[in-house]
């Protein structure tokens, strides 16, 4: 197998994950006095008029389980990497009084990530460096500058349309995506805007151009009743297929 088809297969599994950054609608509400643009989403009822939340996704070699509060934000995330039911690792998400994300805590090795606003800028640390995420108007980020504690600096650039990501710019090539017209398994997740570290996508991938090199990724979904997509299928060209299945809960 080769680097790129195991990149592939580990994307098959954490594609939605990062799209927890993507809590988003076509209609929004925001509350424009709050610092950090927390994003409370125009729910999509279901056909039974209850709130649908993603509950798990199961991927290629793991399966991650979410926990939620009152506000429709999710608090915890389990990765569980084999069959048994003790979780690997566990990530817990702190808010602060405004709404906005203050902290996770990945559970067992004490590693936190902080995060401080100032003005339109997004600061992050964690044990591998710091990160400065600049904020637009909308709350989605537009740039993100890492300096590693190694000394090496690194600067991402992100552009989006009807919502989506639709392109990164960073050191050495570019990455381009195309979607359907789709609910994700998080349209109905509450959460800051600026949480999604460019990876804002308000419609399922389904098209992942990664360059300079390596083949495109495509995704092919299969969807409820609701629009939500319950698997997702990536064929490789080795004949290999990834296969994520998406489970839902009422609320």
């Amino acid at each position: 197998m080769t680097r790129f088809t195991t990149k592939y297969l580990l994307i098959a599994t954490i594609i939605f994950v990062l799209a927890l950054i993507s809590c988003t609608s076509k209609e929004q509400k925001k509350n424009t006095s709050e610092a950090t643009t927390n994003e409370q989403v125009s729910e999509n009822k279901t056909s039974t008029g209850g709130v649908k939340l993603v509950e798990s996704i199961a991927g290629v070699e793991s399966t991650l389980k979410f926990e939620y509060d009152d506000e429709h934000r999710v608090v915890k995330v389990s990765y569980y990497y084999d069959d048994t039911n003790i979780p690997g690792d566990v990530i817990v998400f702190t808010y602060n009084n405004d709404g906005g994300i203050e902290s996770n805590t990945i559970v067992g090795s004490l590693s936190i990530l902080s995060y401080a606003k100032n003005g339109s800028v997004i600061t992050q640390h964690d044990d591998y460096g710091s990160y400065s995420h600049t904020i637009d108007s909308d709350g989605n980020i537009t740039e993100t500058e890492t300096k590693y504690d190694s000394g090496n600096t690194e600067n991402v650039y992100y552009h989006y349309k009807n919502g989506n990501l639709i392109r990164m710019n960073m050191d050495g090539g570019y990455e381009e995506y195309k979607h359907d017209d789709k609910h994700t398994p998080f349209a109905n997740c509450n959460g800051p805007r600026w949480f999604r570290f460019g990876k804002s996508h308000r419609n399922n991938i389904v098209e992942h151009i990664f360059t300079p090199e390596g083949d495109p990724l495509h995704v092919i979904y299969e969807y409820d009743k609701d629009g939500f997509p319950t698997k997702s299928f990536i064929t490789f060209e080795s004949g290999e297929t990834a296969i994520t299945t998406y489970t839902y809960f009422i609320k």
